[in-house]
């Protein structure tokens, strides 16, 4: 049960080369948790550096390294806030029934435009 290991976490990573919006992130932010990802399309739209996460530079170890200590320099009320940010960030953005309205719009914009 991933909820299980989210919820005993206090940060989650997820480094990356390249991804559509990852679950695993979304899940994560929507759980109230701070993250680290990867400067790469698809995860750094979920990070505003230093508000609910940081960022590392793709296929540098030494990059999130860095990110990971700054992580854990945080004390706990710190990374609390970050995963607050990270769950306001969650429901302002990729609340479910805000993207099936914006496809639903998308697709009536399109096939309303078809002669």
């Amino acid at each position: 049960n991933v909820r299980e290991i989210i919820a005993q976490s206090s940060c989650v990573v997820l480094p990356s080369y390249r991804e559509g919006v990852p679950m695993s992130l979304l899940e994560a932010m929507s759980m109230g948790k701070p993250i680290i990802t990867s400067n790469a399309p698809g995860c750094k739209e979920v990070v505003i550096q230093g508000y609910n996460g940081f960022l590392c530079d793709t296929k540098s170890a030494q990059s999130l390294y860095l990110a990971m200590r700054l992580m854990i320099a945080l004390n706990k009320k710190e990374r609390v806030a970050l995963g607050a940010n990270s769950r306001k960030l969650a429901t302002a953005r990729y609340n479910k029934q805000k993207i099936i309205t914006h496809y639903k719009n998308a697709l009536e914009n399109t096939f309303h435009k078809i002669p």
